[in-house]
């Protein structure tokens, strides 16, 4: 069960007849928890932009996020630092209505479906889950990277010739 600690919660009852637009920063609580949800060394900023509006018995979120965090690297497991901006659009549909549309779901679509609880939408819960969409799963840092191969008997960058070490071996074996 995942915790919510971004808690922002809005319900079909408080969007009028205009869209609603909330501004969502995380405090250095949330984002120490959702460091630890994501296995972040840091999540240092997390801000977001929403414009909520409902269009009959759904919502639809439109929004936008900045980030900064701090990965380990796969590799080196050094921190490797980045910043994250990305747009999302979800549309909220009650889960009755989404069960007649599912067969009809684009996988290209602009919007993403979600279901829509009695409860309302977790704004801030839907930036946590964008967040960790945007976060590269295999962080590498510049140190990271690996030389390039030379195989034996080839050149290297320096010019070396890379001497096969069982050469010696081979050389006792057929008696040159």
């Amino acid at each position: 069960m995942v915790t919510r600690t971004f808690f922002r919660r809005i319900g079909h009852d408080e969007l009028g007849d205009g869209p609603l637009s909330q501004h969502l920063v995380a405090d250095a609580k949330v984002r120490k928890a959702l460091a630890e949800r994501f296995a972040l060394v840091a999540l240092d900023a997390l801000e977001a932009e929403l414009t909520v509006r409902a269009e009959g018995s759904s919502i639809l979120v439109e929004g936008s996020f900045d980030a900064q965090a701090t990965q380990r690297c796969v590799r080196t497991l050094a921190p490797v630092q980045v910043r994250l901006a990305e747009k999302f659009r979800v549309r909220f549909v009650p889960a009755e209505e989404l069960a007649a549309v599912e067969a009809d779901i684009d996988p290209e679509a602009e919007v993403d479906l979600e279901p829509l609880s009695a409860e309302g939408v977790d704004l801030g819960e839907l930036v946590a889950q964008s967040l960790s969409l945007a976060l590269d799963p295999y962080p590498r840092s510049a140190q990271s990277e690996v030389a390039p191969v030379t195989l034996w008997g080839e050149a290297d960058e320096a010019g070396a010739v890379r001497t096969n070490p069982f050469g010696v071996l081979k050389k006792l074996r057929d008696g040159s």
